[in-house]
Protein backbone atom coordinates (compact mmCIF):
# COMPACT_ATOMS: atom_id res chain seq x y z
CA UNK A 1 0.00 0.00 0.00
CA UNK A 2 0.90 3.99 -0.78
CA UNK A 3 2.21 6.01 2.28
CA UNK A 4 0.49 9.26 2.64
CA UNK A 5 4.05 10.97 2.32
CA UNK A 6 4.45 9.01 -1.39
CA UNK A 7 1.02 10.18 -2.18
CA UNK A 8 1.23 13.64 -1.52
CA UNK A 9 4.36 14.12 -3.38
CA UNK A 10 2.91 12.61 -6.37
CA UNK A 11 -0.08 15.30 -5.54
CA UNK A 12 2.38 18.05 -5.56
CA UNK A 13 4.33 17.44 -8.50
CA UNK A 14 0.75 17.22 -10.76
CA UNK A 15 0.23 20.89 -8.95
CA UNK A 16 3.59 21.74 -9.79
CA UNK A 17 2.90 20.76 -13.36
CA UNK A 18 1.48 23.88 -15.36
CA UNK A 19 -1.68 22.88 -16.77
CA UNK A 20 -4.78 25.70 -17.33
CA UNK A 21 -7.03 23.59 -17.45
CA UNK A 22 -6.39 20.97 -14.58
CA UNK A 23 -4.49 23.64 -11.77
CA UNK A 24 -7.52 24.30 -9.87
CA UNK A 25 -8.27 20.52 -9.42
CA UNK A 26 -4.84 19.32 -8.67
CA UNK A 27 -4.80 22.06 -5.91
CA UNK A 28 -8.01 20.89 -4.94
CA UNK A 29 -6.78 17.24 -4.61
CA UNK A 30 -4.02 18.02 -2.56
CA UNK A 31 -6.02 20.33 0.10
CA UNK A 32 -8.45 17.34 0.53
CA UNK A 33 -5.70 14.76 0.92
CA UNK A 34 -3.98 17.41 3.15
CA UNK A 35 -6.93 17.78 4.83
CA UNK A 36 -8.10 14.23 5.47
CA UNK A 37 -4.44 13.36 6.72
CA UNK A 38 -4.96 16.06 9.26
CA UNK A 39 -8.01 14.51 10.42
CA UNK A 40 -6.49 10.95 10.73
CA UNK A 41 -3.49 11.88 12.51
CA UNK A 42 -5.69 14.05 15.34
CA UNK A 43 -7.36 10.36 15.60
CA UNK A 44 -4.53 8.73 15.93
CA UNK A 45 -3.13 11.00 18.41
CA UNK A 46 -6.13 10.64 20.74
CA UNK A 47 -6.76 7.32 20.01
CA UNK A 48 -7.43 5.96 23.71
CA UNK A 49 -4.63 3.29 24.80
CA UNK A 50 -7.59 1.10 26.05
CA UNK A 51 -9.02 0.21 22.93
CA UNK A 52 -5.59 -0.89 21.89
CA UNK A 53 -5.25 -3.02 25.20
CA UNK A 54 -8.66 -4.55 24.61
CA UNK A 55 -7.66 -5.80 21.52
CA UNK A 56 -4.40 -7.74 22.59
CA UNK A 57 -3.41 -11.11 23.52
CA UNK A 58 0.02 -10.20 24.54
CA UNK A 59 3.00 -7.87 24.76
CA UNK A 60 3.80 -9.08 21.15
CA UNK A 61 0.58 -7.93 19.80
CA UNK A 62 0.76 -4.16 21.99
CA UNK A 63 4.00 -3.49 20.56
CA UNK A 64 3.11 -4.50 17.24
CA UNK A 65 0.02 -2.24 17.09
CA UNK A 66 1.86 0.80 18.81
CA UNK A 67 4.59 0.67 15.94
CA UNK A 68 1.93 0.35 13.21
CA UNK A 69 0.60 3.83 15.20
CA UNK A 70 3.54 5.21 15.32
CA UNK A 71 4.88 4.68 11.54
CA UNK A 72 1.35 5.79 10.30
CA UNK A 73 1.67 9.29 12.62
CA UNK A 74 5.41 9.82 11.11
CA UNK A 75 4.04 8.88 7.71
CA UNK A 76 1.08 11.46 8.13
CA UNK A 77 2.79 14.45 9.63
CA UNK A 78 5.79 13.73 6.52
CA UNK A 79 2.35 14.17 4.18
CA UNK A 80 1.85 16.98 5.57
CA UNK A 81 5.01 18.67 5.90
CA UNK A 82 5.33 18.12 2.16
CA UNK A 83 1.99 19.96 1.68
CA UNK A 84 3.07 23.07 3.73
CA UNK A 85 6.58 23.49 2.27
CA UNK A 86 4.78 23.95 -0.99
CA UNK A 87 2.47 26.74 0.30
CA UNK A 88 -0.88 24.40 0.18
CA UNK A 89 -2.91 25.02 3.38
Amino acid sequence: MEKESQIAKENVKEYRTYNPWGREADLEICEIHLESCQRFLEFLEKFPKHIILSMLDGNKTERFLNKLKDDKIEDLKSAIKVYKEEGIK
